[in-house]
């Protein structure tokens, strides 16, 4: 509903509003103990945990949810290392 509503998002009125709207990391649950279980995650691991590929500077690890959050999963639900084309390829996909 916005009139200055952008390409890329909202406009730049909108968006520090629909940020504070949305809480600080620890608000979303990701405070000190996503941390802590993403870091346990990746301890000694050289592969993605989905692909199997190995970690690269180009294709470096992250802590990703073992069950999609967009797909009703939790943090709770557990992390486990994936690269990043793992772990960020559902923007490309949209699923």
């Amino acid at each position: 509903g916005c009139p200055g509503k952008v390409q890329a998002g909202k406009c730049d009125v909108c968006r520090p509003i629909a940020e504070r709207a949305r809480g600080d990391r620890h608000d979303r649950g990701y405070g000190t103990e996503h941390r802590r279980l993403g870091d346990q995650a990746l301890k000694g691991k050289t592969h993605c945990e989905r692909c199997g590929e190995p970690f690269t500077s180009d294709n470096p690890p992250q802590r990703g949810h073992v069950a999609a959050q967009r797909r009703g999963g939790q943090a709770t639900d557990g992390y486990e290392a994936q690269c990043r084309r793992c772990n960020l390829g559902w923007r490309r996909s949209g699923l």
